[in-house]
């Protein structure tokens, strides 16, 4: 049975996980021993702060750089004979907090987990409002995610 970890700040320096890549390889690496099998980065989207657009790309970049980071680490390890330290796998997502109308925002949907209808949606660190329920429960049953 695979061991998944689906709340990560695994990117960096996207939002207040990891500050760099070497941090980022070393997490990698720590889950592994872990046996941790496979890492879903949710980095945060505020859309107060950001567009989704913008986050995704922004997203992108730092996925690219871990990724060209984890290459050259299995190289080099390939090269030293330390080959045996496995770094579990990772795929895109995103922590979405709560804001009012989400329910509406059809551009929502290019934040869930890769490769699914999954979305991890953070609520507001608030009481929750009537109106904030109905937009959540909206979300909920007239999509065609999974929150």
């Amino acid at each position: 049975m695979p061991v998944i970890d689906f709340h990560s700040h695994i990117l960096p320096g996207v939002d207040d996980g990891s500050r760099n890549t070497e941090e980022s390889l070393a997490m990698l690496h720590l889950a592994g021993k872990q046996g941790v099998d496979l890492m879903i980065s949710t980095s945060h989207f505020y859309a107060r702060h950001d567009r989704p657009e913008k986050f995704l790309r922004r997203r992108n970049d730092a996925y690219k750089r871990l990724k060209n980071a984890i290459d050259a680490s299995h190289r080099e390890e390939k090269k030293t004979g330390d080959y045996q330290k496995k770094m579990p796998d990772i795929i895109l997502g995103a922590e979405v907090a709560y804001f009012n109308g989400i329910s509406k925002a059809e551009e929502i949907r290019q934040l869930t987990i890769e490769g699914t209808d999954l979305l991890l949606l953070e609520m507001p660190f608030c009481k929750w409002t009537e109106s904030i329920m109905e937009d959540v429960e909206d979300l909920v049953y007239n999509s065609d995610m999974k929150i």
